[in-house]
């Protein structure tokens, strides 16, 4: 019997999700990485925290660990500080008890809400391009996913007349999923907007997931309003934040949905039953940089600010086509003439130049003939890829030699 061993399939839920966020190209890194060239991934969203903050996220381990009532102090405190700073930055009240729920993230969170308020059957409404677990969190949670296109014919937004033609009593739409500022495109909308589709979602018996992962990733000067700030934005709408994104740090298990108490509700079970709880020493650091979020927002605010406007610089001198925005940290550029596939573009730039660009349809078929730039890595490594991309885009751009024919006899 030795040596031998029962035969173990993954279940289909594990062959429908997405590979992680660039992981096609790995194999392709370490070949070129073999011929000694370095990678700048411009399609991570890697930013090294500031030293001038690193003293922020220095906790004496011995302070972080404790039993359940201590546990539920430190909830208490950071939930008490959340609801200080979206009350100042965005005059929006909430009951910290009642209206928001920690979480391990916003993945973590949108999964849960998934699981807790949608059931098997049901339809949830899901933009395109987006992150692609959106889907991957519709199916695990036995939910259908339809998409809609978010797209300059659009201008970015929902076509909520669209939209409405997908309901039906045979078609339980129950949800509709936004994301502002929109990854990839960076596109914000503004609180207009946000009043008009509220509005739709209250007289439709609409749920709206709002996925503001990048709510506070502007340059300076681009203040993004919450869904919540809107005028039925309690009574439609669940919103999620995520501290990993706002204080750039990868590792950081933690983040906040927050919205009415029927919709936190079912939330705070589903938590409850697989213990699905930040640590005490992700809510230590939390509440350290909350209390300094002045000092820190305005530190990658100038970042982001800095670099934005330098790959800005570095596209007008290829004479690439781009999305300008100033509220997320990337770029959505259209990719140049006659390279249209954006897999095998983005490819052969990385094989010829060891840059990464993240390609359009990593984020659904509508982002086909376009990719996504990162403002994650420094401004030296920025200046260094677009030198190589613009090296590399003098060869395709150079006009094909004619041979010249034999003369015949």
């Amino acid at each position: 019997m030795a040596g031998r061993k029962i035969i173990v399939e993954p279940s289909d839920t594990v062959f429908q999700l997405p590979e992680p966020l660039g992981g096609q190209f790995d194999g392709l890194k370490r070949k070129v990485r073999r011929r000694n060239i370095d990678i700048i991934d411009l399609g991570k969203i890697d930013i090294r925290f500031p030293e001038s903050l690193k003293g922020l996220i220095k906790v004496d381990n011995s302070r972080v660990w404790g039993n359940k009532l201590e546990l539920n102090r430190y909830e208490q405190e950071l939930k008490n500080l959340i609801s200080e700073w979206l009350k100042e930055d965005y005059q929006v009240s909430f009951d910290p008890e009642r209206e928001m729920l920690l979480t391990t993230g916003n993945t973590p969170g949108l999964f849960t809400a998934f699981m807790s308020l949608l059931g098997r059957g049901d339809k949830i409404m899901i933009p395109e391009p987006a992150f692609s677990l959106y889907r991957s969190c519709a199916r695990t949670s036995g939910a259908e996913a339809e998409t809609y296109s978010v797209s300059e014919i659009t201008n970015f937004l929902p076509n909520l007349e669209k939209i409405k033609t997908a309901f039906s009593p045979k078609n339980r739409v129950r949800a509709l999923l936004i994301n502002y500022p929109h990854n990839p495109t960076a596109r914000g909308v503004d609180l207009k907007f946000y009043n008009r589709l509220s509005e739709f979602a209250l007289k439709n018996n609409l749920i709206i997931f709002a996925d503001s992962v990048y709510l506070v990733h502007g340059s300076a000067g681009f203040s993004h309003p919450m869904y919540l700030q809107s005028t039925n934005g309690l009574a439609t709408g669940l919103e999620f934040i995520t501290f990993s994104f706002i204080f750039n740090l990868p590792d950081f298990k933690i983040g906040v949905a927050l919205g009415h108490r029927d919709f936190i509700s079912p939330l705070a079970r589903f938590r409850s039953s697989f213990n699905l709880v930040p640590s005490m020493f992700d809510m230590e650091i939390a509440m350290r940089l909350l209390k300094e979020r002045g000092q820190v927002f305005q530190t990658f605010a100038d970042l982001y600010s800095n670099r934005r406007e330098l790959v800005y610089a570095e596209l007008d001198r290829l004479g690439w086509e781009y999305l300008p925005s100033g509220y997320a940290p990337f770029v959505w550029i259209k990719l140049p003439h006659r390279r249209r596939v954006s897999m095998t573009f983005c490819r052969m730039l990385l094989k010829r130049t060891g840059v990464v660009l993240l390609p359009g349809t990593f984020f659904g078929e509508e982002g086909e003939g376009f990719a996504r730039i990162s403002l994650g890595q420094s401004e030296e490594d920025i200046k260094t890829a677009f030198e190589r991309i613009n090296n590399y885009s003098k060869v395709y751009k150079a006009p094909k030699k004619i041979k010249p024919r034999r003369k015949s006899g």
